[in-house]
């Protein structure tokens, strides 16, 4: 015989348990906004520097032919100058050019003179410029006393002066960064050749003079 007691706690548990509240749903997470790209700064492209001036040695600047041709036939090249020569023969210049040596650059200084002594002699200067130097000089030559020469594409002036002893010139060139000053005696047409074979020479070793 069944107990009504029994039977009713039974109906009551499946009573609950069917209808029990379901779970509740999980509230979806907002996902973290992407962290935006890093980018590395531009690297800044290096300034172009000007390529530095190889000098031939004084024996290969001017061959020596060239300098017995417009000078003596007896000259030597002189191994040694030093800074009183230097000074001697640039001592002449005017102000702008003074100028221009004292900030000169990589600069090469070669003389030549008579055999057994004498008072001629031809020196030839040759430096590397900075571009504003360079066209401060030349706009100074140009309004001086210095005449324009033709020395194939180089930009040149010369200058033939009367010393109390004999007569000498004065042949300033330019090829690109590099500045020849030729100096000896006789006349501007001495000085020419000289100087033009300072700056075939300077082209030759220095391939960017050339464009």
């Amino acid at each position: 015989m069944r107990r009504p007691g029994l039977a009713a706690a039974a109906a009551l548990t499946l009573l609950l348990t069917g209808c029990s509240a379901p779970a509740p749903e999980a509230t979806p997470t907002a996902s973290a906004p992407p962290s935006p790209a890093v980018t590395s700064p531009a690297t800044p492209s290096p300034t172009p520097t000007a390529t530095t001036l190889v000098h031939p040695a004084c024996d290969e600047l001017v061959p020596l032919t060239v300098v017995r041709e417009n000078f003596s036939s007896t000259a030597v090249l002189y191994d040694t100058p030093g800074e009183l020569e230097r000074e001697q023969a640039l001592g002449a210049l005017g102000p702008i050019a003074q100028k221009t040596l004292a900030s000169a650059e990589n600069e090469q200084f070669c003389e030549w003179i008579v055999e057994g002594g004498s008072d001629g002699r031809v020196a030839v200067f040759s430096a590397q410029l900075p571009p504003s130097d360079r066209e401060e000089l030349v706009t100074a030559l140009r309004s001086s006393a210095y005449t324009p020469l033709e020395l194939n594409d180089a930009t040149a002036f010369g200058l033939y002066e009367e010393g109390s002893i004999s007569t000498y010139y004065t042949v300033q060139a330019f090829v690109g960064s590099a500045w020849v000053i030729a100096l000896g005696s006789g006349s501007v047409d001495h000085g020419v050749p000289v100087a033009q074979a300072a700056v075939d020479s300077l082209r030759a070793a220095n391939p960017q003079l050339s464009g």
